[in-house]
C-alpha cells in the first residue's frame, strides 16, 4: 500500500462514512448552550466575544480556541450547521491524515501505520466526537495532539530550540483547545521507550523527564484550571451520585467496556447513565485490567508496542474515566477519541509482527485488515444516522437501554411542542428512574404552563431548584412562571436569583426588565434592557420591550428605531410588526403604518387588536369601506371590543 493510496483511502472512507453529516441540524443537546443559544458565540468576533472566549469558563470548560472556533464560522456562514460539521470533518480527516505520517515516521512499517490510521478515521466509538457539533474540542485537542507529537519526533531525532518550541507551541494550543490534552507528556515518554528508542537505559529515564518538566507544569496548571471551571459550574458530581469506591469500581468497568465495544462495536449510546456493577463483572473487568497491565509489563522487551499501547489507551483515560466524576454519565464514547490510538498500536502491531516478516503473510494481515475496515465503516455510517437530530438520537438511545433516563428527560423537552402527551410520559418516566432530576422537572413544568397549569408548573419549577449547572435556569423558569400568574414580587425574585447566578443571561435581563416595567418602573425596566443590547445588540426582545417603554413615553420617533430593529432580529413577531405600525400611525405616516399591519395580519389573521389598529388607520385616510372590513373582523374576533363597536357607531 503506497502512501499515496493511504492517503486517498483515509479520505474516501471518512467522506463514505460523515459524508452525510453536512444534511444534519444543530442537536438540542449542548449544542444550543455552546451555539444556538450562546448570546456570546452569535456575535461572531468582535473584540467583546474575543475577550468572552479567552476568560470564560462557560459550560464548566477553559477552551478558548473551540470558542474561536464557533465564532469564525458565525462570522464567516451564520448559523448554518452545514458549516459546522463541514469543519468537524475537515479536522478529523487532518489528525487522520497526520496520524499515518506520524507512526510510519516513527516506526518505518507503513503496513499497521495505514491500518491503525483507518481505525482510527472510520471507528464507530469515533462517530460521536465527528458528528456532534458540541465535540469541537475533541477534534481540535486530537488535531494539535498529532502535530505536537510530530514535533516531538523532530526534537527526539534533533534536539533543537526550534523543535521543543513547536512542540510547547501545539501542545498550549491544545491545552486551549480540551485539558484532555494534559496527558500527552506522559504519552512522549512511552514513545521514548518505543518506537523512538531514547530510553534504552534506565539512567536515562530521569533525563527524559526533566526535558518535560515544561510541559508537565502546563499541564498542571491547566488541570486545576479545568477542575476549578467545573467546581464553578457545580458539575463535579463528588459523592453526590457515587462513592469513591463506587468510583473505582466504575473506572475498572469503563476500562473493560471501552475495550470490549472497540472490538464489537454494538449498542452505542450517546449517555451511559451510571448503574450498580455486579460482583462478578466488578471483578472481571478488575482481573482484565491487571492482568493485561502485568502481560505488557512483562513482555515489554519483546513486545513493546502492547506496553506502549496499553499504557498509552490506560493514561489517556484517567482524567475522563470517572475518579473525578463530572456529571451523570458512566463513560462516553467521546472520551475514546484519542485513548483508543494505543489499543490500535498495541493489536495491529502484535499482529504485524506475529506473522513474520514475509510479503505473503503481511499481505495477508493487510487484506484481512481491510475487510474488518470495511466492515466498520459500513456501522460507523449507520451510527451515524442515529444523529441526524434530537428526537432520533433518544429514540436510539432507548432502543439501546430503555432505563435511560437522560434519553427520556430529552425527549420530554424536544417533544413538547409536536407531542405533549408523549412528552409528559417520558418525563414522568425520567422522574421514576431519576427521582428528583430537574431537568424532567423542568420540562413537567414547561408542559403544565403551556396547558395553563400554572400552579402545577410552579410545583415543578420548584422541585428543579437544585444545587448544579441548571440551578439558573430552574429560577428563570420560575420566575417566568409567577410572572403569567400575576405574581410581579416573586417573579422579580427568581429573575434576580438567576442574573446572581448569571449576570449575562440575556433571556432573564429581558424578563426582569418586563416584569419592572409591568410593576412602573421604566427607568429600571431600561437598565435591564440596555445592558441585554450590550451583551446582545440586535436582540429583538430588548428592542421591542423598550420600544413599547419610550412609546408610552410619548417618544414615537425612539419606538420606531426599536421596533425596526425589532422585525430585522425577529420578522415573525406579529406583536413587533403591529406595535411599529402604532407607532408610525402616532406620527402621521399612516401609509407605512398599513404596511406593517398587514405584515401582522400575515402573521396572526385571527389578531383583534391587528384589526382594530387596522380599521383606525383606514379611517384616518378616509377609506370607510375598507374600515369597515376590519371592524367586521375584529367583532367577529371579539363581540365585546369597545374599540371596534366605538368605530362602527362613528361609521354610521
Amino acid at each position: 500500500m503506497k502512501t499515496f493510496g493511504v492517503v486517498l483511502s483515509l479520505i474516501i472512507l471518512n467522506v463514505l462514512v460523515f459524508g452525510q453529516v453536512p444534511a444534519f441540524d444543530f442537536l438540542e443537546f449542548d449544542d444550543d448552550a455552546y451555539i444556538v443559544k450562546n448570546d456570546n458565540v452569535q456575535q461572531g468576533l468582535t473584540a467583546d466575544s474575543l475577550k468572552w472566549a479567552l476568560t470564560t469558563s462557560y459550560f464548566a470548560n477553559w477552551h478558548p480556541l473551540t470558542w474561536l472556533s464557533y465564532l469564525t464560522e458565525i462570522t464567516l456562514f451564520g448559523l448554518n450547521p452545514a458549516a459546522f460539521h463541514i469543519t468537524n470533518l475537515l479536522i478529523h480527516i487532518a489528525s487522520s491524515v497526520i496520524l499515518f505520517f506520524l507512526l510510519f515516521r516513527m516506526t518505518g512499517d507503513r503496513g499497521p501505520s495505514a491500518i491503525v490510521a483507518l481505525l482510527f478515521a472510520i471507528h464507530p466509538l469515533h462517530v460521536e466526537s465527528v458528528v456532534w457539533i458540541s465535540e469541537r474540542k475533541d477534534l481540535l485537542c486530537g488535531l494539535f495532539w498529532m502535530l505536537a507529537c510530530y514535533a516531538y519526533v523532530s526534537y527526539a531525532r534533533r534536539p533543537t530550540a526550534l523543535c521543543y518550541g513547536l512542540v510547547l507551541l501545539w501542545f498550549i494550543l491544545g491545552l486551549m483547545s480540551k485539558a484532555m490534552i494534559v496527558t500527552l507528556p506522559f504519552v512522549f515518554l512511552l514513545l521514548d521507550y518505543w518506537p523512538l528508542g531514547r530510553m534504552k537505559e534506565r539512567a536515562e529515564l530521569r533525563r527524559l523527564v526533566v526535558e518535560k518538566l515544561p510541559l508537565i507544569a502546563l499541564s498542571a496548571a491547566v488541570s486545576v484550571m479545568a477542575i476549578r471551571a467545573q467546581g464553578l459550574a457545580e458539575a463535579v458530581m463528588g459523592d453526590r451520585l457515587l462513592s469513591f469506591p463506587g468510583r473505582i469500581v466504575n473506572a475498572f468497568s469503563s476500562y473493560a467496556i471501552y475495550a470490549t465495544t472497540t472490538f464489537w462495536p454494538t449498542n452505542l449510546s450517546p449517555f451511559y447513565p451510571l448503574q450498580d456493577v455486579s460482583l462478578l463483572w466488578a471483578l472481571a473487568s478488575v482481573a482484565f485490567v491487571l492482568g493485561v497491565s502485568a502481560f505488557a509489563v512483562l513482555g515489554i522487551r519483546r513486545y513493546p508496542y502492547i506496553f506502549v499501547g496499553w499504557f498509552w489507551y490506560l493514561g489517556t483515560l484517567v482524567p475522563v474515566i470517572g475518579l473525578f466524576q463530572v456529571g451523570a454519565q458512566a463513560r462516553a464514547d467521546r472520551y475514546t477519541y484519542l485513548p483508543l490510538i494505543g489499543l490500535f498500536i498495541a493489536v495491529v502491531w502484535a499482529v504485524w509482527s506475529s506473522v513474520g516478516t514475509t510479503d505473503r503473510r503481511r499481505l495477508l494481515v493487510l487484506r484481512i485488515g481491510s475487510v474488518c475496515i470495511l466492515l466498520l465503516t459500513v456501522v460507523s455510517a449507520l451510527q451515524v444516522g442515529y444523529w441526524r437530530n434530537t428526537e432520533i438520537l433518544f429514540r436510539r438511545a432507548l432502543e439501546v437501554k430503555e432505563d435511560n433516563f437522560l434519553a427520556h428527560a430529552k425527549l420530554g423537552e424536544v417533544l413538547r411542542d409536536t407531542s405533549p402527551g408523549e412528552a409528559k410520559e417520558h418525563s414522568i418516566r425520567a422522574l421514576e428512574l431519576q427521582p428528583g432530576y430537574p431537568y424532567a422537572h423542568a420540562n413537567l413544568g414547561m408542559i403544565y404552563a403551556r396547558e395553563g397549569s400554572i400552579d402545577e408548573a410552579i410545583v415543578q419549577f420548584t422541585e428543579a431548584l437544585q444545587p448544579g449547572p441548571w440551578l439558573r435556569k430552574a429560577h428563570h423558569d420560575l420566575a417566568t412562571a409567577y410572572a403569567i400568574k400575576g405574581d410581579l414580587d416573586l417573579a422579580l425574585e427568581h429573575y434576580t436569583e438567576a442574573l446572581s447566578l448569571e449576570p449575562d443571561n440575556t433571556l432573564a435581563l429581558v424578563g426582569k426588565g418586563q416584569v419592572l416595567f409591568n410593576q412602573g418602573r421604566p427607568e429600571e425596566a431600561i437598565q435591564c434592557f440596555d445592558r441585554c443590547l450590550e451583551l446582545s445588540p440586535d436582540n429583538a426582545d430588548a428592542h421591542f420591550n423598550l420600544g413599547r417603554i419610550v412609546s408610552a413615553q410619548g417618544q414615537d420617533e425612539a419606538a420606531v428605531r426599536h421596533f425596526r430593529r425589532a422585525v430585522a432580529s425577529d420578522g415573525g413577531n406579529a406583536s413587533i410588526w403591529l406595535n411599529l405600525g402604532a407607532a408610525l400611525a402616532r406620527l402621521g405616516q399612516l401609509e407605512a403604518a398599513l404596511a406593517n399591519f398587514e405584515a401582522a395580519l400575515e402573521l396572526n389573521p385571527a389578531g383583534h387588536l391587528i384589526h382594530v389598529n387596522m380599521a383606525a388607520a383606514l379611517m384616518e385616510l378616509g377609506r370607510f369601506d375598507d374600515a369597515r372590513v376590519h371592524i367586521d373582523e375584529a367583532l367577529a374576533i371579539r363581540p365585546d371590543s369597545q374599540p371596534a363597536r366605538r368605530m362602527l357607531r362613528d361609521l354610521q
